[in-house]
């Protein structure tokens, strides 16, 4: 008896490998814009790569990442969150070059500036409600 199964497709693509103009790809507007292009185009599936944090020392590898629970910090939206009401703009770094290579030295100095511009923001709104 024959099996009808539907072919169906899929990519391997990890999240930083997403064009984006902070010089790395996010779970934000770049991740859905791609998920968008794979839906039109009838692909199935979308496999990445571990989410882990990743490390100078061991060449950003996400298979070398030291936590298995953790999350990479990297591929936050720094554009989603910006535009989230306690944020603002004023979190935003200035954009990085496009380039085929991910920079993640630049993009670690950058990113780590603004989430900790937007940590402080987001204290000092919680200070206004405390008791």
């Amino acid at each position: 008896m024959p099996i009808n199964r539907k072919r169906e497709s899929g990519v391997l693509c990890h999240i930083t490998s997403l064009p984006g103009s902070r010089g790395i790809g996010t779970l934000g507007g770049e991740a859905r814009a791609f998920a968008e292009l794979l839906n039109r185009a009838g692909v199935r599936y979308w496999q990445i790569l571990p989410l882990g944090p990743v490390e100078r020392h061991t060449g950003y590898s996400p298979y070398a990442s030291p936590s298995a629970f953790a999350g990479n910090w990297m591929i936050i939206s720094l554009e989603d969150m910006a535009a989230e009401s306690w944020c603002g703009s004023g979190i935003l770094p200035p954009p990085i070059e496009e380039s085929y290579f991910v920079d993640f030295q630049a993009v670690e100095q950058n990113k780590r500036q603004s989430l900790e511009r937007a940590c402080r923001r987001a204290q000092v709104i919680a200070a206004c409600f405390a008791p």
